[in-house]
């Protein structure tokens, strides 16, 4: 499929303003003030870091299929960008876990009876004390509070 020059000078305004949004969220969470060690730990070496890689993953697949291509290249190009595409999935993951955890530890969020609820911080598990923490959910599956 062929781009018009058109929808080229989109694309590529729309990937230097999402650069620079990225820049600028990085360096608001870098100024941030963190109550907890762990919460800045998490924000800035795990997050931060997280949505670099991702900006690397898709400027690394469009290096090697950059929309103006009219043909397929070999087999092992595609591969590759197949990588890129997937570390960029897991890395969004990897985001969303880095904030809920440093959510609950910068709020000093805990189980009903004092218990550490990390653990139960996961994506890549059933876990419904995540999902209630990002999507919301009308009842507190632990009945967790802050400390």
């Amino acid at each position: 499929m062929s781009f018009s020059c058109a929808d080229m000078e989109r694309f590529y305004e729309w990937d230097m303003a999402l650069s620079d949004k990225r820049e600028a969220l990085a360096a608001a969470y870098a100024a941030q003030r963190f109550e907890n060690e762990t919460a800045r730990a998490f924000a800035t070496e795990g997050f931060l870091r997280r949505l670099q890689l991702m900006e690397d993953c898709v400027a690394r697949a469009m290096e090697l299929f950059p929309p103006r291509i009219h043909w397929v290249h070999n087999r092992l190009a595609v591969r590759e960008a197949a990588i890129y595409l997937q570390a960029f999935v897991v890395n969004v993951q990897g985001c969303t876990d880095n904030l809920a955890h440093m959510w609950v530890h910068e709020k000093g969020l805990t189980g009903g009876d004092g218990s550490a609820t990390e653990h139960l911080l996961s994506l890549s598990s059933d876990s419904t004390w995540t999902r209630c923490l990002l999507i919301g959910c009308d009842r507190d599956p632990l009945h967790f509070s802050g400390a």
